[in-house]
């Protein structure tokens, strides 16, 4: 069970601004209600509400931040213990951890560069819901393997940072859908922002590029409807 205190959303919406993480980027709106997953996370976490509910990127997204004395490996241990299937990929300074959860997707973001303790950010996306057929988007600028429907392209500016979050369904594995786009981002220019910016597995995946000014934010999870994929692109 996830117990938090409350604290100042003004405050920490400001901190999201300089996150990686792809469900951590966009224009910020109040959300309609969801009915989120919980998360049973260590006793150790001193956690705190960002949000109980808003749109980052055009998904309904939970946020809470945390600070502990647990380091990252010691988090990932605990949540692969929990977990049958988590991503993880290390991208300086950021140790970002994913799993999809039924119709969700939570990202759990760590860094200990910032003080005594490790802090972090839990995102709580529910990125599934976004498939129903009114949402979908009819076309885009973006080469798709075989089998592939845009289910959202949504563009927006937030602090002087342009963003686009694009959510993928396709009927392709999540390694298929990884190679795929990485070869397709390669050719374009854009390269991993750091050696461990890069993680795929068969359940899930992450890629972390750029290319001059402009970040790429891929995710691949595999779902009971196929692979999701979403890509967020900022322009700094």
């Amino acid at each position: 069970m996830l117990h938090v205190n409350s604290c100042s959303k003004l405050v920490w919406k400001c901190c999201l601004i300089g996150l990686v993480a792809a469900f951590l980027l966009g224009r910020v709106a109040i959300a309609e209600e969801t009915n989120f997953p919980d998360i049973r996370l260590p006793e150790s976490l001193s956690v705190e509400v960002v949000a109980n509910e808003m749109q980052i990127g055009g998904l309904n997204t939970r946020v809470y931040a945390f600070t502990t004395n647990d380091t990252p490996d010691e988090l990932a241990s605990y949540f692969n213990h929990q977990w049958d299937e988590v991503a993880r990929v290390e991208a300086d300074p950021w140790d970002i951890l994913s799993r999809r959860e039924g119709g969700f997707l939570i990202t759990i973001q760590s860094r200990t560069d910032v003080g005594p303790q490790t802090q972090g950010f839990i995102a709580i996306s529910d990125m599934f819901d976004a498939l129903d057929e009114e949402r979908r988007a009819p076309s885009v600028d973006l080469p798709m393997l075989s089998g592939t429907e845009v289910v959202q392209d949504v563009h927006s500016e937030d602090a002087g940072r342009e963003s686009r979050t694009l959510v993928l369904k396709s009927s392709q594995s999540v390694i298929e859908n990884l190679d795929y786009y990485r070869n397709h981002f390669r050719q374009s220019g854009y390269e991993p922002i750091s050696q461990g910016a890069l993680s795929r597995g068969d359940g899930a995946g992450v890629m972390i590029l750029n290319r001059g000014n402009e970040e790429l934010n891929v995710v691949a999870t595999q779902s009971e409807v196929g692979t999701v994929v979403t890509i967020v692109k900022v322009t700094k």
